[in-house]
């Protein structure tokens, strides 16, 4: 892993005794300070407000960003809809379906799509089924490894 640098955010946190510890500053200072508390070894650090880079670019995207281009993806307006929304909602096509709260009756809807209730399984069935089955055999071949 590689060493951190710049700001860093240290978290530590026990529920058993009521603790949250957050230290946010240059790495150098939060270590510092984390062993002053002698809380070396527990919670964690990670970076913060760092700037990422693009990597994995192609060789066009590598020559324009070579030549001064600005490759990044611009973000859209907050106040613009994007163009894919789609076409807009037809409340004709919903179907409504009102009824007072607590008449539904699921039994009856279960039955009219066609499901069955579920049930207990039997014991007796299930062992019996077991005992008609070959036993599991060991994988053989080079996914055995």
């Amino acid at each position: 892993m590689s060493k951190l640098r710049g700001n860093v955010r240290y978290r530590f946190r026990s529920d058993d005794h009521d603790v949250n510890i957050v230290i946010e500053g240059d790495v150098d200072w939060v270590i510092n300070h984390v062993d002053k508390l002698g809380l070396a070894g527990v919670g964690w650090t990670m970076p913060i407000g760092t700037q990422v880079k693009p990597t994995g670019l192609s060789k066009v995207s590598k020559e324009r960003q070579k030549s001064g281009m600005n490759i990044e993806m611009e973000e859209a307006p907050a106040d613009e809809k994007p163009a894919d929304m789609g076409p807009t909602p037809d409340p004709s096509r919903i179907p409504v379906v009102r009824r007072p709260i607590g008449q539904l009756d699921l039994g009856a809807k279960i039955a009219e799509v066609g499901l069955e209730p579920p049930a207990q399984p039997d014991t007796i069935e299930l062992m019996e089924i077991l005992d008609d089955m070959e036993p599991p055999q060991p994988v053989q071949g080079v996914t055995s490894v």
